[in-house]
């Protein structure tokens, strides 16, 4: 099938450039604190995002700790998961620490079909779950790249290292942090595999079509 073969050779091209290559034509600048650009500039340009809709075969898993746990517990699960990360020495991916201690995770898509741009919630943070080690799991990819008639739909913005936010509740300044020298990775591992390292099931976010 030339239609798959030139997928293939496509997603492969891809593939091999570093995430600074694959992200490059996707970023927007972030002004007062804010997580996502407005469309317009305004006074104070505080960060980056970037728009996983314009990044093909790209991937964010966003770990969320629960805010409600205090900082040390808070610290004990980002720990944990960061070492299920980097046990594991095949797994190539670029980390980020997000403002409120969470972690994004950038892989690739691959050739699995995942469901949308934007799949939020796939794991819920329940206090009832003796399961769930208080973190809630969003999952951010482009699946449908971005078009200016459903933007709506498509757009999806990542706030990029380097970035400052402001917490809503307490007006402090809070940073997203690089842990591993991101921008130079190339060759990201798959989402499948970020999944099963973190022992996540891969069926939550897989297209039944």
């Amino acid at each position: 099938n030339p239609e798959a073969d030139k997928e293939q050779w496509n997603r492969n091209r891809i593939w091999r450039q570093s995430l600074t290559l694959r992200t490059n034509n996707a970023i927007s600048k972030l002004y007062n604190y804010q997580k996502f650009n407005k469309g317009y500039v305004q006074e104070i340009e505080t960060g980056k995002a970037v728009d996983i809709s314009k990044c093909p075969y790209l991937v964010v898993v966003d770990i969320d700790i629960d805010k409600k746990l205090d900082e040390q517990q808070r610290k004990v699960i980002h720990d944990e998961l960061l070492q299920q990360l980097n046990n594991d020495k095949s797994l190539k991916v670029g980390l980020v620490q997000t403002a409120h201690g969470g972690i994004h995770i950038y892989c690739h898509m691959n050739d699995y079909k995942l469901r949308q741009n934007s799949m939020t919630g796939i794991i819920k943070s329940l206090e009832s779950n003796p399961l769930n080690t208080r973190y809630g799991v969003d999952v951010f990819a482009c699946v449908t790249p971005y078009n200016e008639e459903s933007k709506e739909k498509t757009l999806r913005w990542v706030v990029l290292p380097e970035s400052i936010v402001k917490d809503n509740d307490s007006d402090v300044e809070l940073q997203y942090t690089n842990l591993n020298k991101m921008r130079n990775i190339s060759k990201l591992s798959s989402i499948k595999k970020v999944f099963q390292t973190l022992k996540f099931d891969i069926n939550l976010i897989l297209s039944d079509g």
